[in-house]
Order: C-alpha cells, then structure tokens, then sequence
C-alpha cells in the first residue's frame, strides 16, 4: 500500500491517503516491516515527519465509507518521527501488536527538529470530526511495544493522541509498553482526558470460528461470548455475508438469518444468535453460511469476528439397494 506521499508524512514506508473517500469499507496493514537508514544528517523539513505507517484519513461530511482499519503486528525501527502517525482518523481504528524501536530519529541539523507531536511510537492527531465538535467512535490502540535504546532520544511518548476538543465514544489506549536507557524521559501516555481510557474493555467474539450442523428444519444457535462481563450493557451487529465472500448457501432455501443487534445486559456474558436451517432435499452436499459481527458498542471485537456453519445432507431415509442371490437348496430335518 506504498501510495502517493501526502502533506502528513513524505517519506512513509506504508502511507494511506485519504482512503476514507474511496469505495473501501474494510483495510488490514499487517506484517509489515520498515527500516529507516541515513537520516541522521537530514535537514530537508520535508522528510523530518516520515513515519514508519502513515495514515491520513480526512473524510468528507456525510460521505464516510470506511468501517475499519487495522494496523497489526507491523515492525518499525528509526522512523524519523513518530512510528505510526495517523491524521484524522477514521472510526473503527486499531492499532494493536506493532513494535517500535527508536521512533523519533529525525532531523537535527540546524533548525529543522521533529516537532514535539511527532516524537511519539504511535501519534494520533486531528481526533475531532473535520473540525467539527463531534468526537471520534472506536479508537483502540493496544499491546503495542515502543523502545528506545538511545542515550539521549527525542522520543517523548510511548502513545500520544491530540487536538481533541471534543468527547468521543470509546477510544481506548491499554496494555501498551515503553521501554527507554536508564535516565530517558519519555511519558508512556498522553491522551486527552474526554472519551478516553486506559483500562482494557471486554472484547466479544463467536466461541468458535466453524461448526457443522444437519440439514434439518430447526434453529441453531450460534453462541456469542464477552470476554469479562461488562458493567453497562454492550451491543453488537451481525450480519450474513454474501455469496462469494466465503458463503456458498442460500436463502430461504438452505437457512434464513436477517441482519440484526445482539445485546448483552450489564454483567452477562453470553448471547446466541438464532439461525434457521431448512431441510430441503433439493440441496444436497454442506453449503456454507457465514456469519460476521460488526460494530460494536461497548466492547471491542474479539479474534473470532466471523463463524462459518457448514449445513450438512439433508435428513433422507436410507436407501436399500437391491442384491442378487443365487438359486439355493434348503434342507429341512
């Protein structure tokens, strides 16, 4: 994803620009590494703030399109500024598993410093709503690993998040780690104080990601779990998806699940969906159905997003097939 280098960071080795305004509702970045070298004499101001993943995701009012954006388990040493940057974020945004070494490696000479926002491992900035008073919704950064093993860094926050004027709905930092020399100053995290925590929310996810059942006319239930019990309640959407998105059954002939809002009231922890299965013995053979959770509220989604029910044969009586016997003479006493 090497796209064109945009105003925020110039020298990224994966930059994002502005995909909220493309028809995308889903990116991953994941498994990427990024290694800077040979900037320690740089003094050109337009390499100072390269990050190591660079996300710019302004979108128009009104004509948002993406859901989410992962950036997982990527790898980035001596980024010039901030490991990660992302500007304007959009909703459904995490960042989870990166590790960061000696972020903040930039520009020395002369006047040309990397500002104090960009000596971050992961920077978030422009938090407000096009600069608008709405806040963001689904901000999650966690497990990520920031080091500096430099005598004198200029790295100042392990995770720094800015320019929120106003309260957003469940952003979240937690579980993250700082590691500097002996002596270093950096703050673990800086965040503003509305809309935001630092205690891990429960996650919730499918108890498993596959299961097989008969073709026959009955309701199954598909379980959904929260990590912890929640103290206020949590929702979470599902949805079937389409045919040729992993799903080769069809509606109403082999099942039938519309859309739908799973709610867990405060200290619950496990729900079921209702799926019906029809025994139609026209479909022969298992044909998968393919469930995705979406959205949550309150929770964050686990591993186990998506649960694949493969229908099995239909229930048919056993056939009995005819068997040739030969002439035989029975003597009886």
């Amino acid at each position: 994803m090497n796209a064109w280098n945009g105003f925020y960071d110039e020298a990224a080795g994966v930059n994002v620009f502005y995909m909220n305004e493309q028809p995308m509702q889903n990116i991953d970045i994941v498994g990427n590494r990024v290694v800077f070298s040979d900037f320690a004499n740089q003094t050109n101001a337009s390499t100072r703030f390269a990050s190591g993943i660079a996300l710019v995701l302004y979108s128009s009012p009104g004509t948002p399109t993406l859901q989410s954006l992962r950036v997982l388990h990527n790898t980035v040493t001596d980024a010039p500024g901030a490991g990660i940057s992302v500007g304007n974020p959009a909703d459904g945004l995490e960042i989870a598993g990166n590790s960061i070494v000696r972020p903040a490696r930039g520009a020395t000479g002369g006047t040309s410093v990397v500002p104090l926002v960009w000596r971050a491992g992961v920077m978030i900035d422009g938090v407000t709503r096009n600069g608008t008073a709405a806040g963001r919704n689904r901000i999650l950064v966690h497990d990520n690993a920031v080091s500096d093993d430099l005598p004198s860094p200029l790295l100042q926050y392990g995770v720094y998040a800015a320019d929120s004027t106003a309260s957003s709905n469940l952003c979240e930092v937690s579980r993250n780690t700082l590691t500097v020399m002996s002596g270093g100053s950096a703050t673990a995290v800086r965040v503003p104080v509305s809309g935001w925590q630092l205690t891990p929310s429960p996650t919730v996810a499918f108890t498993q990601a596959t299961r097989q059942v008969a073709r026959a006319n009955a309701t199954v239930q598909l379980p959904v779990a929260l990590s912890v019990a929640a103290a206020a309640s949590v929702s979470v959407q599902y949805a079937v998806l389409p045919l040729g998105a992993g799903g080769t059954a069809q509606t109403p002939d082999d099942y039938t699940l519309a859309a739908g809002t799973l709610t867990f009231p405060a200290g619950s922890t496990l729900q079921n969906i209702a799926l019906t299965v029809a025994d139609n013995p026209a479909n022969s053979g298992g044909r998968n159905v393919v469930v995705r959770l979406r959205w949550p509220s309150g929770a964050w989604l686990g591993a186990t997003a998506e649960q694949t029910i493969t229908i099995g044969a239909a229930n048919t009586p056993p056939t009995i097939s005819a068997v040739a016997v030969s002439q035989t003479s029975v003597v009886l006493p």
